[in-house]
């Protein structure tokens, strides 16, 4: 118990079952108002607060796995696998000569005339909306498209290698066979590199 004049303090101490007592102020032998409601109510505001906190970040914490999820172009999507693609080819010292990204519902093609002295690889990634995506790479013989490799795997990421035995203009077509539940549209990535 501690007394400043006419005031006096007399701390909590635990009973018998370990609860504590309620702390009592007086003034002039006047009991005044038990401060243990506002001690409880303070350490039912502090829990609160923690489990507001506490729900708050994960929330954030979920948010940021849910976009990073659905975020299909960016450096955890489609950019990122890209990086990866022509860090492998130039560890290995390979020429990336394409790399190309776009979004995509079916089909995307494009065109390029190959040099018989490589052989090249190229290599299509879907982003995360993309369950299945595919390659078919034409040449053109007597003007007409003649299919001459394919990569139709349940995968999303295709790769060919074309070994071309002349000059001439190649027709890549990437595809979407499948795409993931909820999404009819994703990103698609493309590499070609040699050797």
């Amino acid at each position: 118990m501690l007394q400043f004049s006419n005031l006096t303090i007399e701390t909590a101490v635990a009973n018998q079952s370990g609860a504590m007592e309620a702390d009592t102020i007086s003034k002039n032998g006047r009991s005044l108002k038990s401060h243990t409601s506002k001690k409880n109510n303070f350490v039912k505001m502090s829990k609160t607060t923690i489990v507001m906190f506490a729900l708050f970040t994960f929330g954030i914490l979920n948010s940021q796995i849910a976009i990073a999820q659905t975020r299909s172009m960016g450096s955890g999507g489609i950019l990122g696998r890209l990086q990866n693609i022509i860090d492998y080819a130039e560890d290995r010292d390979m020429e990336v000569v394409r790399v190309e990204a776009d979004i995509i519902r079916t089909t995307k093609e494009t065109t390029r005339t190959l040099d018989p002295s490589f052989t090249y690889t190229i290599v299509a990634v879907g982003s995360n909306r993309i369950k299945d995506i595919d390659i078919e790479v034409y040449k053109k013989v007597n003007s007409e498209w003649v299919l001459i490799k394919k990569d139709d795997d349940v995968e999303n990421i295709a790769v060919v290698n074309i070994s071309p035995s002349s000059y001439a203009e190649y027709k890549i077509i990437v595809k979407v066979y499948k795409f993931n539940s909820g999404y009819d549209v994703g990103h698609y990535g493309l590499v070609i590199y040699h050797d």
